[in-house]
């Protein structure tokens, strides 16, 4: 389901302006900045709004901040990546060791060379050979400002590595970006905030004409974050209020694609980027929801609950946890072995476990989801009492159990892979709206599924019929015929089945077999003069023709033990045999027609089920046959004088055909309920 809001017209006035100067009086004559707006590129698709994201941002230094003008370099569009080391580079030359170098970027990002991020200059053409000769990677930007003479640097990036841009387009058709690694962060003067995580794309903000990012940084630095953290606004914005101000507006704004990075380094974070007399106060954050984000004051559709794609995020959202935990558990081992030795390379080891752990986050398809790691409840023990060789504080055991609460109502994805249970199957657990103990009764359940059988069978047994024929010659002389006629003899005889269901509870299913049974007919035709008595005035003797039959069975099945994994069955039904036709020679010059024959069949067998979705099964259908068509047989004999033959008569044919069906069963839907109350996903009532 879909939220739309109003037009912007009928609802509010706009965004605040942050093109508008905001002159705090200050004065931060040791800094120096680069400001780079990449708009409009000559080969790859435009940056909506970079321009106005560059003006702002140098409008916040220059105003704000307190830069002299003539320490802000900036490049526009037409910028090429050698532009931005260079400008870097003279920057360096003016900043002083007790001022801040700033570097703000707005174009397009890449990851290339193994996942190493950049920047794109506005040359670049779409091939990854040009890309790779027109960017200036992020660890030589890193690099430079080490080497400046700068007391701290802050690179501010409104980008995406992952290969869309903000409008949406790929850089390169078909092609997307390894963006595994993490942002450098042990530079001790260099902190780096990115207005996308990972391969995100960084968003636009069209009622703004900004982009997102840019237009809640530059607000927040312009005052908009004072008291974010709950303590009384004092005209100075810190690092960590900025960053959190950014993070909580674009929750409340709905935006979940999008996720700016954080530094989570205690000494970063107390750093004080604006600090006057007087700030802007920021714009009501529900207003700013309410007026939405697009360019025609729509708001963009939030998902609300998408009923046919919860349960594979779920899965892939849980995918992505475990992956997660595993690479944690991993990492704690040899971080445990460097915390046990007290030196300084194991602080240094349970400080980077704690920043890569303590926060972790996964996304997939936009949807965010913390991740717990029990270890680093564990480095926080050992880095509160490191060079004493033990963690402090209680031993809180804070790992998850071997196994999920089964008794509980609901299973998460998480904990169903935990136990090794499937996608799909997981996938019909969350339609069926049980609990878990529920569940566990009713997984191999067939009810209210459609199901397919595909195997073999292998038939022994025969079939015997006899007709009479009554033909009346020219000369006025009457002649009966008769035939006796047998299929396979009591030879085996092997088929193919393919076979349609539906399981209407769980212990009946109603279906229909089909299949081509292979077997050789045996014909024979006698006759005698019943006008002069002679039983026997001429014989065929035995014909044989292999052929194939069609046999077709519709049959119910009872399942004696409906909801476990191995399941013995009854059933009944019908098997109806459609027999080809069969040519008497030139002699008798007659045709026996397709005979249809129909019998009861009454059968057992055994099902083994080594999923939700597919099983194995075994039966034995016996075939008691006590019905045939009548027929009509036609021609002439070689001497002419046959004027024709009606088959008159067919008598009930005997013997039982026996046969072992076997093969696979695949079981597909399932009646979709509504998911109970106790699970509080979030679904409207």
């Amino acid at each position: 389901m879909t939220v739309l809001l109003a037009p912007l017209a009928a609802r509010a006035e706009g965004p605040p302006n942050i093109l508008t100067e905001f002159d705090t009086g200050v004065l931060a004559e040791y800094d120096a900045a680069v400001v780079v707006g990449y708009q409009d590129y000559q080969h790859l698709p435009s940056v909506p709004h970079a321009s106005r994201d560059a003006e702002a941002f140098r409008l916040y230094l220059d105003k704000t901040r307190g830069i002299p003008a003539k320490r802000i370099r900036s490049l526009a569009s037409g910028g090429t990546a050698p532009d931005i080391l260079a400008a870097i580079e003279e920057a360096s030359a003016t900043v002083t060791s007790r001022g801040v170098l700033w570097v703000y970027f707005s174009g397009h990002g890449a990851s290339l060379d193994g996942g190493r991020r950049a920047l794109v200059g506005s040359r670049a053409e779409p091939r990854l050979e040009s890309l790779a000769t027109h960017v200036a990677y992020l660890d030589e930007v890193l690099a430079a400002l080490e080497a400046s003479p700068a007391k701290r640097c802050i690179v501010v990036l409104d980008t995406g590595f992952g290969g869309v841009g903000r409008g949406g387009e790929e850089l390169i058709e078909g092609q997307r970006f390894d963006v595994s690694g993490r942002i450098p962060a042990d530079r001790e003067k260099i902190t780096v905030w990115s207005g996308a995580s990972r391969d995100e794309a960084s968003r636009s903000y069209g009622v703004g004409e900004h982009g997102l990012f840019t237009y809640l940084v530059a607000g927040a630095l312009r005052g908009w974050a004072d008291g974010e953290m709950g303590d009384e606004p004092d005209n100075r914005i810190t690092l960590y209020e900025a960053q959190e101000y950014v993070a909580r507006a674009f929750v409340e704004l709905g935006v979940t694609e999008q996720i700016p990075n954080t530094d989570r380094r205690s000494e970063p974070r107390s750093w004080v980027l604006t600090d006057a007399l007087m700030l802007e106060s920021g714009p009501d954050m529900a207003g700013l929801a309410l007026i939405g984000l697009d360019d025609t004051g729509m708001m963009t559709d939030i998902t609300i609950g998408d009923e046919g794609d919860d349960d594979e995020l779920e899965w892939l959202l849980a995918e992505e946890g475990d992956r997660i935990r595993e690479e944690a558990r991993r990492k704690w081992q040899s971080t445990l072995e460097l915390a046990r030795s007290g030196d300084e390379a194991g602080l240094v080891s349970l400080e980077a476990f704690i920043e890569r752990f303590e926060n972790a986050q996964v996304e997939v398809d936009g949807v965010v989801r913390g991740v717990e790691i029990p270890e680093v409840h564990d480095a926080h023990r050992w880095l509160d009492g490191y060079g004493t060789g033990q963690p402090t504080g209680p031993d809180l055991d804070t790992d998850l159990e071997d196994d999920p609460d089964l008794t509980s109502d609901y299973l998460s994805a998480e904990e169903a892979r935990r136990i090794g249970m499937k996608r799909a199957e997981y996938k019909r657990y969350e339609q069926s709206g049980l609990t878990y103990d529920e569940w566990l009764d009713t997984r191999f359940s067939h009810a209210r599924r459609l199901h397919i059988r595909v195997g073999g069978a292998f038939a022994s047994g025969g079939l015997d019929m006899f007709y009479s024929t009554r033909v009346v010659m020219e000369n006025g002389l009457i002649q009966e015929n008769y035939w006796w006629q047998s299929i396979g003899n009591r030879s085996a005889a092997g088929s193919f089945v393919f076979g349609v269901g539906y399981g209407v509870t769980a212990v009946t299913q109603l279906g229909v077999d089909f299949s081509m049974v292979f077997a050789r007919q045996h014909l024979l035709c006698e006759s005698r003069d019943l006008g002069t008595g002679d039983d026997n005035i001429g014989s065929s003797g035995q014909l044989h023709k292999d052929a194939a039959h069609v046999v077709i069975q519709p049959r119910g099945r009872f399942m004696l033990l409906p909801t476990k994994r191995v399941k013995p069955y009854l059933g009944a039904g019908l098997a109806m045999i459609f027999m080809p036709s069969f040519d008497m020679p030139e002699k008798w010059a007659q045709e026996r027609p397709v005979t249809f024959v129909l019998g009861l069949e009454p059968l057992v067998g055994v099902q083994l089920d080594t999923a939700t979705g597919i099983g194995f099964f075994v039966e034995v259908p016996f075939a008691i046959y006590a019905v045939s068509n009548q027929g009509y047989a036609s021609g002439h004999t070689g001497e002419g004088l046959l004027a024709e033959s009606e088959l008159n008569a067919v008598y009930p044919p005997s013997r039982v055909l026996l046969r072992v069906q076997a093969g696979i069963q695949l079981r597909l839907g399932g009646r979709r309920l509504a998911p109970p109350a106790t699970r509080c996903r979030g679904e409207p009532s």
